[in-house]
């Protein structure tokens, strides 16, 4: 579908393209006319007579013949009399005659012509009721006849219905007894009671602080011994050890010998 189409497709798209043609041209200062024929071939004067044929082409009505007014009914009647008065006269000068004469006849006078007129009104109305039911009729028909297929769905071989299980205590909770629920309610009320009291009670209670007393631990001084000090002991200790050694080793030297002779 071109742009201009589709600008005269409908009177929706109509109007919104009139108004932004409208709304750019007061924006950058340009003409409405020179943005019109940007978007469109025809002018909006032709698409507007366009949406309206085709609007008046979709109703149920369309083909039913449209209501005569009095002074068509008047013109069908004096026209051909002007004609004769006036053989030379154009098209537009006979429609000036049969003006001038519809004007100087008198409401008796033009009664007869509309009673013809609400004669055709009432003749348009039935048969564009006719024509409208007609419509309705067969759009549902048209509706009847469309049949909806459900797909049938198949539950797998493999699935297997679960079985319902009860628990122990949803089965015991379902069967208890009225009076018991209400023991317990009751039980739990006093109970709260209780704590409440108590709680009262003791915040009626003055705090009170005890006193504390501090006792210090008395810790003996132990004298500090110099580090040389004990290092010089330990080591004339191990040289005691040592000359021992030594003097037994020689005691037993001179005895090994005189064993090996």
């Amino acid at each position: 579908m071109s742009l201009t189409n589709a600008v005269s497709s409908s009177d929706a798209s109509l109007k919104l393209s009139k108004k932004i043609v409208e709304t750019l041209s007061e924006k950058f200062g340009f003409k409405f006319d020179d943005g019109w024929t940007v978007i469109s071939s025809r002018t909006y004067e032709q698409a507007q007579k366009r949406v309206r044929r085709e609007k008046k082409r979709g109703s149920p009505s369309a083909d039913v013949k449209h209501p005569r007014t009095a002074y068509s009914f008047f013109t069908s009647v004096q026209r051909p009399l002007e004609q004769k008065a006036h053989p030379e006269a154009t098209f537009g000068q006979l429609s000036g005659y049969v003006s001038n004469v519809w004007k100087t006849l008198t409401t008796t006078q033009q009664q007869t012509y509309k009673e013809q007129e609400a004669v055709d009104k009432a003749r348009y109305k039935t048969e564009s009721d006719a024509a409208k039911a007609v419509k309705a009729a067969a759009v549902a028909s048209t509706d009847a006849s469309v049949d909806v297929v459900v797909p049938e769905v198949k539950a797998p071989k493999s699935a297997k219905p679960k079985a319902q299980t009860t628990t122990p205590k949803a089965t015991a909770t379902a069967s208890a007894p009225v009076a018991q629920s209400d023991t317990v309610v009751s039980e739990v009320k006093s109970a709260k009671a209780k704590s409440a009291k108590a709680k009262a009670s003791v915040d009626s209670v003055p705090a009170v602080v005890p006193s504390v007393s501090v006792v210090v631990p008395v810790v003996p001084v132990v004298p500090v011994v110099p580090v040389i000090e004990v290092k010089s002991a330990t080591k004339a200790k191990k040289d005691e050890k040592v000359e021992k050694v030594e003097k037994v080793e020689q005691a037993k030297a001179p005895a090994k010998k005189s064993d090996k002779k």
